[in-house]
């Protein structure tokens, strides 16, 4: 018997001990399991239903047992796959059918529940049947099929089951009637006292009627009944959050953490717990998770706006609180609170459309009214909002707040008189209101009247006595009235009470300004800084001031050291991203500002810093994608518009780019930069009537601007007049004699022959301005054209000992020392080269180079690189041809020049061409 045998022998021998010992049948795991049922073990009881099917697939009271399980642990979608299973085996339907019924109703599969059929079935079953079947209508809206069923099922037996559908049925008839629902749920409860799904639906009716205490018990007595009900505990922790019950709702919150942790509803109860308890950071991560689902829980999108507004992001805080209204329009907190947003970034068209229903849906809004006011007020719409704040006065005719508003209303402007009015009236509800002691103060220094003013500060004073207020206040009387030592002797008082006080000490540090008296003003904000450490703006203040000093090191260090001290604060970084981008290092602006976090890089200031360093940069793409979200958040300023259609044009969007220009002149029509560059985008074009109407606006506005004088010279040369388009240059570089004013009029007068006259004024110029590198490469350019290539090399070599990487100069210094000094040659080849990126021109410069070092491997490497990248250019078609024939390869090198010079094309080195042709 050879080893296979033996092998299928014994597997075929121990498979047959297995089948004679065990049971194959699965039903003994099926008793065990109703053993672990009966002593309330759920998961054992599983363990043995499922090993019971391993054995037999077909056992159909073990598939109906762990339908059964599931179901009555909250696993519907388990639930319906074993239910569905024990009816295929044909398992009595009576017990099947009730059960699977609820779970196909629960996972909302319409057109399976309605296909079940109740035929067959006990009149109890039938009950469930029916009861699941017009539940599932009612969910589809469609009533009368609905109640076709349940008074089927109700008829039928009086489950309480089908009773409760009765009453969720009454309660959509009855249109928020809940009388006759609480009847319906009495019969309920008459048949089964415990049936927790009757009183999920009377919490949720107290919940309605406002009865949080009655919603409370209800939800605990579902909990208590059936404890896998986690809408429930979910409910009743909302419940219990609105009752200020934080213990309860707590203990909700926890368990629902256990068995639901990503649920966005439990994380949305979490937050709110923690918004409660100003845990401001850990409700932000909350609500985060929660607004996964925001159709559910919107309330999240307006906890994350309120949370993210305490912590000073404002532009996320605005982008939560519109996603908000978008789900909840009507919503009056929502309008109340984006339009305080507004307000606060200067939006007040914005702010008034947002709260302006509310005040006509509700004209007694104190809240409301107030807001709507301050819109219409920074609008210049004075008479309504004075009503308005009026208005608020008489709803609150004992509030000295509403009329120091209505006050400070009035007196902004203009109604001096009226305001101090109330003012006064609120002093009288109550003399220890600073807030309006202030203000009358502010209202007689707007009158120009000091002696009132200085009166208001003695009754001030009096009530006050010990308030280093009255003597602050009393400094910016004798300040105003110009009576600076008065003024500073005031402020001084005010520190003796109160030393570092910062409004005392920048009001001396304004005065020492005033009388230029930079070290005075810079002893202030020390002083504030020594009292108060991380001072923000007194930081800013002396690095500012250290600018205007000369200092640039002194503002760098108190820009760092604000930073250090103001992380998360965008001002420092913005301040010193500006000063890098305006000093030639705009690579340094995104290393400042990515340290900031995503909220405040969304900034306004923060998104134009680091846009116009992409500007800068010629990252074009990146440049355009922050101007637009920059336009977005402002499109009222012209300045982004300005910087996009520059954006644009970089990447060769002229289109684009004069669309944004004009946008630009529309909202500053006034705006200089975006009309001169719309100009010379026109005339480019050659669109003429465009550019003059361009040119008569700019000469009004900036007459003597010599960027009007130059666009007006390439106006006056399309016309063909080039002696008017001379007398505009020369006008232009008198103005300012800068050096592109300089070229171009000496690039006038060479293209009207005056040869002399543009050779005089180049050479003079570089006389007097020896570092000058672009007016030295245009002179070098002019012995080039001359053939005077000494000369020439002498002014590249000048040009490198100013800027010794500059790219034209290494490459046309190299070519004309290639025969002189190959060696000096090579290495600023090799330079210009690498610079260019191995720009085809710059790589036939060096294979020539490399040639005369007697590189000639190397060269022809080169060669053939340059004429990859340019294979049109006759110069490196010869120089390719020259390289080869040095190299031996002259049959390649003939075949070349043989066809390059069978061609028309003129070319500096035709010639010499020629002369090596017939040389091979």
């Amino acid at each position: 018997m050879d080893t296979y045998f033996r092998n299928g022998l014994l597997v075929f021998l121990i498979s047959l001990l297995l089948a004679c010992s065990g049971d194959s049948s699965g039903n003994k795991n099926v008793e065990e399991a109703k053993g672990h049922l009966a002593g309330g073990k759920q998961k054992a009881a599983i363990i043995e239903l499922k090993n019971a099917l391993q054995k037999n697939g077909k056992n159909q009271e073990a598939r109906w047992l762990l339908g059964k399980v599931y179901f009555d642990q909250g696993q519907y979608a388990d639930a319906v796959k074993e239910l569905t299973r024990a009816h295929e085996l044909g398992h009595s339907e009576d017990d099947v059918l009730p059960l699977l019924s609820q779970s196909l109703l629960i996972q909302g599969d319409s057109d399976k529940l309605q296909a079940l059929s109740a035929d067959n079935l006990s009149d109890s079953a039938r009950s469930f049947v029916y009861a699941s079947q017009g539940m599932g209508f009612l969910r589809e809206g469609k009533t009368k099929e609905a109640s076709e069923l349940i008074e089927k099922a109700t008829s039928s037996f009086k489950s309480a089951y089908a009773l409760e559908a009765k009453a969720r049925l009454i309660g959509v008839q009855s249109k928020g009637d809940w009388t006759l629902v609480r009847e319906q749920l009495q019969k309920v409860f008459e048949v089964d006292p415990n049936y927790a799904p009757a009183w999920s639906l009377q919490g949720d009716i107290e919940l309605r009627s406002l009865n949080p205490q009655l919603a409370e018990e209800a939800f605990t007595k579902a909990i208590n009944n059936s404890s896998h009900r986690l809408d429930d505990r979910y409910k009743r922790a909302l419940v219990r959050l609105q009752m200020n019950n934080m213990d309860g709702a707590k203990e909700d919150i926890d368990i629902l953490l256990k068995r639901a942790p990503r649920s966005p509803g439990t994380q949305y109860l979490q937050g709110i717990l923690h918004f409660h308890n100003r845990d401001i950071k850990d409700a932000v991560s909350a609500f985060d998770l929660a607004q996964n689902n925001e159709d559910r829980y919107p309330m999240s999108l307006f906890y994350l706006a309120t949370a993210h507004d305490l912590e000073g992001n404002y532009a996320l805080a605005e982008d939560f609180a519109y996603r908000f209204l978008a789900l909840v329009p009507n919503s009056v907190p929502g309008r109340k609170l984006l339009a305080t947003m507004k307000l606060r970034s200067g939006d007040a068209k914005e702010a008034e459309a947002l709260i302006r229903p509310v005040v006509d849906a509700n004209d007694e809004d104190i809240n409301a009214l107030n807001l709507l006011s301050s819109a219409l007020l920074k609008q210049n719409k004075v008479e309504e909002g004075i009503a308005l704040l009026t208005k608020a006065a008489e709803l609150q005719p004992d509030s000295p707040e509403a009329q120091v508003r209505l006050g400070a209303g009035l007196m902004a402007h203009g109604e001096v008189a009226g305001g101090m009015e109330h003012i006064e009236e609120a002093l009288k509800l109550n003399p220890q209101f600073q807030q309006a002691d202030a203000l009358l103060v502010a209202a007689f220094l707007r009158k120009k009247d000091f002696v009132g003013a200085l009166s208001a500060v003695d009754e001030f004073e009096k009530k006050n006595p010990d308030s280093f207020i009255a003597h602050n206040l009393r400094g910016e009387v004798y300040m105003a009235a110009d009576q600076t030592d008065d003024a500073k002797a005031a402020f001084e008082k005010a520190l003796s009470i109160s030393p570092g006080n910062p409004g005392a000490n920048q009001n001396l540090a304004f005065l020492a300004i005033k009388d230029n008296d930079l070290d005075g003003a810079e002893k202030r904000y020390l002083n504030v800084l020594e009292h108060n450490k991380d001072h923000l703006p007194a930081m800013l203040k002396l690095a500012a001031l250290s600018e205007l000093q000369g200092n640039k090191k002194g503002m760098v260090e108190y820009l760092e050291q604000a930073m250090e001290a103001h992380p998360k604060e965008a001002q420092p970084r913005v301040m010193l991203a500006r000063y890098n981008l305006n000093n030639g290092a705009p690579e340094q602006v995104a290393v400042l500002l990515n340290e900031l976090e995503s909220e405040v890089t969304n900034q306004p200031d923060v998104l134009n810093v680091m846009a116009l360093a992409h500007l800068k940069q010629k990252k074009y793409h990146d440049a355009v994608a922050l101007f637009k979200k920059l336009i977005s958040l402002r499109d009222d300023a012209p300045q982004p518009h300005h910087h996009l259609a520059l954006a644009y044009l970089g990447l060769g969007k002229k289109k684009e780019a004069k669309a944004e220009y004009e946008k630009a002149i529309e909202i500053s029509p006034s705006y200089l930069e975006p009309r001169i560059e719309l100009t010379r985008l026109l005339l480019q074009e050659k669109d003429k009537q465009g550019a003059v109407e361009n040119l008569k606006l700019l000469k009004k506005l900036s007459p003597e601007n010599p960027e009007v004088y130059q666009l007006d010279a390439v106006r006056a040369r399309l016309d063909g007049d080039q002696n008017e388009a001379l007398k505009l240059t020369k006008a232009a570089y008198d103005k300012a004699p800068s050096t592109r004013n300089m070229l171009v009029l000496a690039h006038q007068h060479w293209s009207m022959g005056k040869k002399e006259l543009s050779w005089d004024l180049l050479s003079n110029w570089v006389e007097k301005h020896p570092k000058d590198v672009l007016a030295r490469l245009e002179l070098a350019d002019m012995y080039m054209g001359k053939g005077d290539e000494d000369k020439a090399a002498d002014q590249y070599a000048k040009v490198l000992e100013a800027q010794n990487d500059n790219t034209l100069a290494l490459n046309n210094l190299a070519w004309l020392w290639r025969d002189k000094k190959p060696e000096t040659a090579l290495k600023y080849a090799q330079q210009a080269a690498e610079q260019s990126k191995d720009s085809p021109l710059a790589l036939d410069t060096l294979a020539v180079v490399l040639l005369k070092n007697k590189e000639t491997v190397k060269a022809q490497r080169t060669i053939d690189r340059a004429l990859e990248k340019l294979p049109d250019n006759p110069s490196i078609k010869y120089h390719h041809a020259m390289i080869n024939a040095a190299a031996g390869e002259k049959a390649k090198a003939k075949k070349y020049l043989t066809e390059l010079l069978s061609g028309k094309e003129e070319f500096p080195e035709r010639k010499d061409a020629e002369a090596l042709l017939k040389t091979l």
